[in-house]
This record gives structure tokens, C-alpha cells and sequence, in this order.
């Protein structure tokens, strides 16, 4: 849950390792295309309490060589991308 303020509540950065839904409490509040959130489609501003943006991370292949073997495996780059989004519609 976003929690905002009379005034408009920014989110700027959030680290997640699944798939996570930031459900907004009140109107106001923003996450904009920048940061972590530079890959979604577009700035998120929640018109009522219960509008919703859901993101997962992006993951990266990553190769290493571990005790002589070439290992990949994947890891997350730091960036979210948005799965669904819900705004209230009036």
C-alpha cells in the first residue's frame, strides 16, 4: 500500500525481487518513468484510493565461470517493468 498526503506522494524508486502490486491509498499519488520505473509504459497517477500499478523486475543472463564450469544464470537488473495497471475512470 502507498500510503500519500494532502499533497501529491511520489514514488521514485522501489526494489523488488517478484511480481508486486503498489495499490495507491488516496488520489495523488504518482510513480513516474524514471529510475526503477523507467520501463514501464508511462507515468502512473492514482485518480482514487484502490488504483493500482503491478511490476515485476527485469531480469539479465548472467555467465560466469565457477570451479572450471560455465554457470548462467539470471539476476535482476535493477529496473521494473509493468505487468497491469488500474485507474479509476470518471
Amino acid at each position: 500500500m502507498i500510503e500519500g498526503t494532502t499533497a501529491v506522494t511520489t514514488v521514485t524508486g522501489y526494489a523488488a525481487d517478484r511480481v508486486i502490486t503498489l495499490y495507491a491509498k488516496e488520489a495523488g499519488v504518482k510513480v513516474e518513468k524514471s529510475g526503477a520505473f523507467s520501463k514501464i509504459k508511462a507515468d502512473f497517477t492514482a485518480v482514487a484510493g484502490g488504483d493500482y500499478i503491478e511490476v515485476y523486475p527485469e531480469l539479465e543472463d548472467v555467465t560466469e565461470t565457477i570451479d572450471g564450469q560455465e554457470v548462467t544464470y539470471s539476476r535482476p537488473t535493477g529496473k521494473l517493468l509493468e505487468l497491469d495497471r488500474y485507474v479509476t475512470t470518471v
